[in-house]
């Protein structure tokens, strides 16, 4: 009756394992700057390719004079930091489709970057 107690719990332990990592969403971590505008995966590298699918943004932004925007299939001017928020922005989940995207700043919009989603 042990081992069928035991067995049962390192099951169920696996499932719930199982279960969270499936729906661990990929973040990705925006920097704001006064001169610079960054978006890079949680391992650091900059982001230029991505697969299709959910991702969570958070945005580090130190400069009160911009803000940080996103664009692509699905979204136009969808402002993820504000031109007055300082801070680091709670997580915001967005589901990213096939094709070309671009972070920029509207208020300077030569402060800017692409990726693909693929």
């Amino acid at each position: 009756m042990r081992i069928r107690i035991l067995v049962f719990s390192v099951v169920a332990a696996l499932v719930v394992v199982g279960l969270t990592s499936a729906m661990t969403v990929p973040k990705l971590k925006g920097t704001l700057t006064t001169g610079t505008i960054i978006l890079k995966k949680a391992n650091g590298t900059k982001v230029k390719t991505l697969k299709a699918g959910k991702y969570s943004f958070v945005i580090k932004d130190s400069a009160t004079i911009h803000n940080f925007t996103l664009d692509g299939p699905g979204f136009e001017d969808k402002v993820l930091s504000g031109t007055s928020f300082t801070g680091t922005t709670k997580p915001k989940t967005l589901k990213l489709k096939k094709g070309s995207y671009k972070y920029y700043c509207t208020i300077h919009p030569d402060l800017k970057g692409t990726f693909k989603v693929k």
